[in-house]
């Protein structure tokens, strides 16, 4: 029974490494094997007892590791030695004999032998022998597998890769870079970089390069864009970039070089650019005719709302006048114990002087709007006495449908940030809309919801509600969300209100279902008490 020391311990890098054991011994192979097989179970082992026999399992195993005697019965290891080196690049081959004298241990050596021992093996110096072997093998497919993923990218990339020394000569360059102008690499490796045969004819190139390659030498990172003519004379346009590549020292040993095609993306730069400059011009001259549009509109605007201002002014001072005397009528009717049937006329004036009197306002007052010459002062509002004051207005209309009226506001003692006035406008607009749009025998509450520094009045409706369409038209101009002629309104009472409002610093919105009603509320500031 061998004992193997405790030191040997298998490279778990190396999947399978194969041993070819050639020995004229047939039991000193078959101890060797033995060995082996118990040190790591990966070792894959053949054996030959001679020269031919050992040739002819060679082309099929391909080992990695050969153990030879020098003396094979006639023949000579050292010619099989001589041959597996020419052949098999990369096999490891450890020499045996049982001859003690160094010319021997010499002309192995020679011969390109990378180990030797002395027969009878020892097994510990087997080991030690076969480990370093399995080392030296797992270095060597790792080296080669390396290279093989370096030719792979180096190769396959679409872009020109050029590898140079410190000093900027070539060493290496890729398919894609040589096929440019049709070169063989002999044409270009060994050269200075900045005398390759690619620049030839592109002065403007070469200088680049000899301004770049000394920062490059220094340890710095240098790219720009170059243009040279390829083997059709089409001028193409690569973005080069030159990186030093430092050894385990730091100090620079290479530099990669890399050329990538960019013709088409400055191709494309340019046509956006154009596209770009083209649309800068359509949208420079678009806006002048904006602008101009917009000074006419602004222009038939003001000279509208100057219009509706004077013919508002002009239209109450005889509104009035008629109203004035219909009044007086009316209380001389009154007085008078004659009996007449035309009260009933000079009422319906009286009625329609007040209605066409107030459109005539609130025309006045969007012509304010319009022209930005309303102004509203804000003061401290006792909200309860308000209301109050709105609730008699619209008493009689309330009345005149059977409209129930629920003020839950009056016993709420809270003061709004406001202008009296212009509040109260509001809140009439939307109590007697609230009013005329419902339903007979409906009713109307009035409500508020408290947040924080601020309250919100909600006036609530069972009438017949609004479409999603319909809410979208509420706060346009002259814009009537219901065509019943029997309802009177001109459609511009919530314009104002929202204006209004707005200038109050308060909002103003509505939440509705069609069929079951309406909640049109605004939000105010609260008066700090």
């Amino acid at each position: 029974m061998v004992k193997f020391p405790d030191n040997y311990v298998a490279i778990d890098s190396v999947d399978c490494v194969r041993i070819l054991i050639v020995d004229d011994e047939v039991d000193i192979s078959d101890s060797l094997s033995v060995i082996l097989e118990m040190h790591d179970e990966r070792y894959t082992i053949k054996t030959a007892s001679g020269l031919k026999q050992a040739r002819s399992l060679v082309d099929e195993f391909k080992p990695d590791i050969a153990l030879l005697d020098i003396k094979l019965g006639q023949d000579s290891g050292l010619d099989l030695l001589s041959w597996l080196k020419q052949e098999f690049e990369g096999v490891y081959c450890i020499m045996m004999t049982a001859f003690r004298e160094t010319k021997y241990a010499v002309t192995a050596v020679k011969h390109g032998a990378d180990d030797y021992l002395h027969k009878p093996v020892d097994a510990e110096q087997l080991l030690v022998a076969v480990t370093r072997a399995t080392e030296i093998v797992d270095l060597n497919r790792q080296r080669i597998q390396t290279e093989k993923r370096f030719r792979a990218v180096f190769e396959q990339t679409f872009q020109w890769l050029l590898l140079a020394d410190s000093n900027g000569v070539l060493l290496e360059a890729n398919q894609v870079a040589l096929d440019f102008r049709n070169l063989e690499s002999t044409h270009v490796l060994g050269a200075a970089l900045e005398d390759a045969p690619w620049w030839a004819g592109s002065p403007v190139t070469k200088e680049k390069l000899n301004q770049m390659l000394p920062s490059v030498s220094a340890g710095s990172f240098m790219r720009d864009e170059i243009q040279i003519k390829n083997s059709a004379n089409k001028m193409i346009t690569f973005d080069m970039s030159i990186k030093p590549i430092n050894n385990h020292d730091g100090n620079i040993e290479m530099m990669l070089i890399e050329c990538r095609d960019i013709s088409d993306r400055k191709q494309a730069e340019m046509l956006v650019k154009k596209a770009h400059d083209d649309l800068e011009f359509k949208v420079a001259e678009r806006t002048e005719e904006l602008q101009a549009a917009m000074l006419r509109a602004e222009t038939a605007n003001r000279a509208k709302s100057d219009f509706l201002s004077r013919m508002s002014h002009e239209l109450r001072t005889p509104m009035n006048a008629i109203l004035g005397f219909s009044q007086l009528i009316q209380l001389q009717l009154e007085a008078s114990s004659v009996k007449t049937d035309i009260k009933p006329d000079i009422d319906e004036i009286v009625m329609a002087g007040e209605h066409l009197l107030a459109l005539i306002n609130e025309v006045l007052d969007l012509a304010k709007i319009e022209g930005g010459n309303l102004k509203v002062d804000l003061e401290p509002v006792e909200l309860e006495c308000l209301m109050d004051e709105c609730l008699v207005m619209i008493a009689p209309l309330a009345v005149s449908k059977n409209i129930e009226v629920v003020n839950y506001l009056s016993n709420a003692d809270y003061t709004v940030i406001a202008n009296h006035l212009r509040l109260k406008q509001v809140m009439i607009n939307l109590l007697s809309n609230s009013v005329k749009y419902n339903k007979e025998n409906g009713s109307v509450t009035v409500s508020s919801v408290v947040t924080d520094s601020k309250i919100k009045i909600i006036v609530k409706d069972t009438g017949i509600g609004l479409r999603p369409e319909q809410i979208e038209k509420l706060f346009r101009p002259f814009e009537r969300v219901h065509d019943d002629p029997a309802i009177e309104g001109t459609g511009i009472g919530l314009v104002i209100s929202k204006t209004l409002t707005n200038l109050m610093d308060g909002e103003i919105g509505v939440c509705s279902v069609y069929g079951q009603g309406s909640e049109f509320w605004i939000v105010l500031n609260l008066s700090a008490k």
